[in-house]
């Protein structure tokens, strides 16, 4: 009866109706037959020509977001062609220092763009596109978007790059996506026939129970518990009873491993029952982009952020935006009764139809249920204590010793009682440190905070940096303006807070280049470049006046002018490097040079 409710509320990612290609998936579960016969099976070729051994699946769990591709191996290289999986035309173009760094998007004639990230080079056509692009920005990082369809059109199996670590890359990789071409969505690639072996099933770890209401006791407790699970090969159980009373929510502790790779990847499908009928069901078949950063409500977010354990709840409390969810009873809500003994059954699945079982069964707990707890926040307690109530429903607006913070409807997960605290002003800094909630906290929506600096005098104003304060004392800049004596800025984490100045210019180090030098043995000119604070903005470098492309590699802090690139020619030369940060202080290097 359970399945047969849930059916109505099965929700997909679908494809644009004028593009005339079929509906995604609507069965509550997903056969090889009917994924062939929904998705083109033969349409996308490889974009390798090496086996495909992954790094990271589709739907893995990451910080603030779900993966959205594959992470395909390069063999610990870079340079592996790339080739266009189907005939199509690149829509869009972006280098960048962060993210996917060096990218490219291609849309196909059949509804779906296909994306390549993490790149070295593009394609020689694409590159002197790129260059002359840069030329007339006179800037590095450029995003091309919207780019015309006869522009640069390719064929299945042309080599449209080379594979890199560009970016926000850990290591040499290849990040392969699919999406839709109308919503932009991500569709799983595994949907698409490529070709990944894997025979494993995915591994069970452990469940968490966590109580959902004031009365909920688990283990005697009032507090979320873990129990061990034990087997292998697919069949697991519990090493002891669950025992419970009141309402409850469920989580389980799963991964999956792919054939020939021993790298930790994502589940594809999660499925609670409860009496055999299903309560709940994941699905990692589509994921939109505007709703990824609700993975921190989805999975136990301390959890996978200080052990990088990757807990999925089966259960909806509070904000979550997320359309994973094909099937949600009562949002997987589950409330023992006195006496009740309640059989359970996880079922775990990766994209393969590779399936793990757990059964176990919530005993009723006879401990006493404790009393409803009193308000956390009662309004004595704010101008006492610092503390605010904060709901996830509607905007929060917090004062305290003249700053304030603004929190949006929608820009927590759920309900909380803020502490907001005043500490001693840092030597460094020019406002105190306000401690605003905290850090175990996440926070889904942009919340801006206005820190009080109205004894600075005007002409330090613009030079102001809202600053974050680890639990470590390593602080990063927010950026922030200065207007009636507060600086603002925004912000997506909880934590301390202060104001610093930053009136020191970036730090240019030349490595090969000095006053004078002949560099006709080298191919590059070479420098550091460091900032104190707010952080490296722009880079300019002009060769006898005219203005030269320099390249940044962030991960080594480099600033690199190719030579031969830029066209310089035999004889002496003057060159000028500036760099300039955030708050707008400017370094300069000068020398003359001769090639």
């Amino acid at each position: 009866m359970i399945e047969k409710q849930a059916t109505k509320k099965i929700k997909r990612c679908f494809l644009n109706p004028l593009s005339g290609f079929l509906l995604l998936a609507m069965s509550l579960a997903i056969s090889p037959n009917t994924i062939a016969q929904t998705y083109p099976q033969n349409y996308f070729r490889s974009p390798m020509d090496i086996p495909l051994y992954l790094s990271g699946s589709f739907g893995e769990l990451r910080a603030n977001h779900f993966h959205t591709g594959l992470d395909i191996k390069t063999q610990g290289v870079e340079g592996q062609r790339i080739y266009a999986t189907a005939e199509g035309y690149i829509s869009r173009i972006r280098v960048s220092h962060y993210g996917y760094g060096l990218v490219l998007y291609m849309n196909h004639p059949n509804g779906y763009t296909t994306v390549y990230a993490h790149l070295s080079r593009f394609h020689s056509s694409i590159e002197k596109y790129i260059r002359e692009k840069q030329y007339e920005l006179r800037k590095e990082e450029v995003d091309l978007d919207s780019l015309p369809s006869e522009l640069f059109v390719f064929k299945k199996g042309d080599v449209i790059a080379w594979s890199g670590n560009s970016g926000s890359s850990g290591g040499p990789h290849l990040h392969f996506e699919v999406r839709e071409t109308a919503t932009e969505k991500a569709l799983n690639p595994m949907l698409f026939g490529f070709d990944v072996k894997d025979d494993i099933k995915p591994t069970i770890h452990d469940i968490k129970i966590y109580p959902l209401t004031d009365t909920s006791v688990i283990d005697g407790q009032s507090s979320e518990r873990m129990i061990k699970a034990t087997g292998a090969n697919g069949k697991y159980s519990l090493v002891k009873e669950v025992k419970a009373r009141g309402t409850v929510g469920f989580a389980v502790h799963t991964i999956d491993m792919t054939t020939g790779s021993g790298n930790l990847c994502g589940v594809y499908e999660v499925e609670l029952y409860m009496k055999d009928s299903l309560l709940w069901k994941q699905q990692m078949q589509c994921i939109d982009f505007r709703t990824n950063r609700y993975i921190n409500t989805h999975m136990d977010y301390l959890e996978h952020r200080d052990n990088k354990n990757s807990y999925h709840k089966s259960y909806i409390k509070g904000n979550n935006a997320l359309d994973i969810y094909p099937v949600k009873v009562n949002n997987g809500w589950v409330t023992v009764q006195p006496g009740q003994r309640i059989k359970m059954k996880y079922l775990v699945k990766d994209i393969k139809g590779n399936v793990s079982e757990l059964q176990f069964t919530i005993v009723s707990d006879s401990t006493k249920i404790p009393p409803a707890k009193s308000d956390p926040c009662p309004k004595s307690s704010m101008e006492e204590y610092g503390l605010f109530p904060v709901h996830w429903d509607h905007p929060n607006i917090i004062r305290f010793m003249d700053m304030e913070v603004l929190i949006p409807a929608t820009g927590i997960y759920d309900n909380h009682c803020i502490l907001v605290e005043r500490h001693t002003r840092r030597k460094d800094a020019i406002a105190y440190t306000f401690r605003v909630g905290n850090s175990d906290i996440p926070v889904q929506e942009y919340m801006e905070i206005s820190l009080p600096c109205d004894t600075l005098m005007e002409h330090l104003r613009p030079y102001a940096v809202g600053i974050y304060i680890n639990a470590k004392g390593k602080i990063s800049s927010e950026g922030g303006i200065y207007s009636n004596g507060h600086v603002t800025f925004r912000t997506r984490s909880f934590g301390r807070y202060s104001v610093m100045l930053d009136t020191i210019a970036p730090v240019i180090t030349a490595v090969n280049i000095s006053e004078g030098k002949n560099v006709s043995a080298q191919k590059e000119l070479q420098f550091t470049v460091s900032d104190n604070l707010s952080g490296v903005k722009t880079y300019e470098a002009f060769i006898d006046g005219e203005w030269k492309l320099l390249r940044y590699k962030v991960k080594t802090g480099k600033l690199i002018l190719n030579m031969e690139e830029e066209k310089v020619t035999t004889g002496t030369h003057s060159l000028e490097v500036r760099v300039r940060d955030e708050r707008g202080n400017e370094a300069l290097f000068k020398c003359t040079f001769t090639r």
